[in-house]
């Protein structure tokens, strides 16, 4: 059995190219997702710097 590994790269990255060749060839796909960030806001980050000045 064949296996691809690949990070989700998105268009930009091929990754549809990737998962096409691997269902025409029959390769089994293991796609690396970046977990889900549950980041600041730009004016949260802005305003703990003014704290900080």
């Amino acid at each position: 059995m064949q296996w691809l590994v690949t990070k989700d790269g998105g268009a930009v990255g091929g990754f549809m190219e990737k998962a096409k060749a691997c269902a025409y060839c029959g390769a089994r796909l293991i796609v690396l997702r970046r977990p889900r960030e549950n980041g600041e806001t730009v004016e949260s980050i802005l305003e703990r710097c003014r704290k900080l000045l």
